[in-house]
């Protein structure tokens, strides 16, 4: 009987650089947030709760570590909002999206520190696309696609220009406006109406088409 738990204890003693007698190792859940602009901040949770809040670009850990062979699926609960001065606690206008969220903690491996949050500003209708149509005839119809999504149709008014603001799009994505169709009018081509949405701040050029 002396020697049986004499040979556990040895055992566990060989084990414990690694791991706890009888369990698995404990890994630590984190990895590295850019993009997030100042004065905001956004909640992230691990398998549904132990909810993090980040303030700041930089590395990030869950206060809850995980057992080897157990799965983590990190997600954003809430995006940016703006922490302090007269519009606290409304929307930075922001996005943050997570790459390599879910795995599996492996006992070789240990911590995870390879999961990405990649923040964004979003662009609304006053800093989207916008497509300026001038000259097209009342009932005349143009249809047009963006990068070879849905199709959408511009009617003509009796106004001397008709505007589309297309659908906002994430930072760094590219943009390619082409016309599809032309009825009951001639028009010519599209002017500026390819790029690349900026990461920054700022309003993008008009996309112009004129027709007659």
């Amino acid at each position: 009987m002396k020697y049986i738990k004499m040979k556990v204890l040895l055992t566990c003693a060989a084990a414990l650089l690694l791991t706890s007698c009888g369990g698995a190792i404990n890994a630590t859940i984190g990895g590295t947030v850019t993009g997030l602009s100042g004065n905001s901040s956004f909640v992230m949770q691990d398998n549904g709760g132990d909810n993090l809040t980040v303030s700041s670009n930089g590395t990030f850990a869950f206060a809850t570590q995980i057992e080897a062979g157990s799965t983590y699926d990190v997600t954003v609960l809430t995006e940016p909002v703006v922490t302090s001065g007269t519009l606290a606690g409304q929307s930075a206008g922001e996005t943050c999206i997570v790459e390599s969220g879910l795995g599996t903690v492996e006992q070789s491996i240990g911590n995870v520190d390879s999961i990405t949050v990649v923040c964004n500003a979003n662009y609304t209708a006053s800093n989207s696309i916008v497509l300026v149509v001038s000259g097209l005839p009342n009932g005349a119809t143009v249809v047009l696609t963006n990068a070879g999504s849905t199709p959408f149709t511009v009617t003509g008014t009796t106004a001397a220009t008709v505007s589309y603001v297309f659908p906002p799009q994430a930072a760094g994505t590219s943009y390619d406006i082409a016309i599809q169709s032309v009825t009951g009018a001639t028009c010519g081509s599209l002017t500026n109406y390819s790029g690349t949405i900026p990461t920054g701040s700022g309003t993008l050029p008009y996309v112009s088409l004129t027709c007659n």
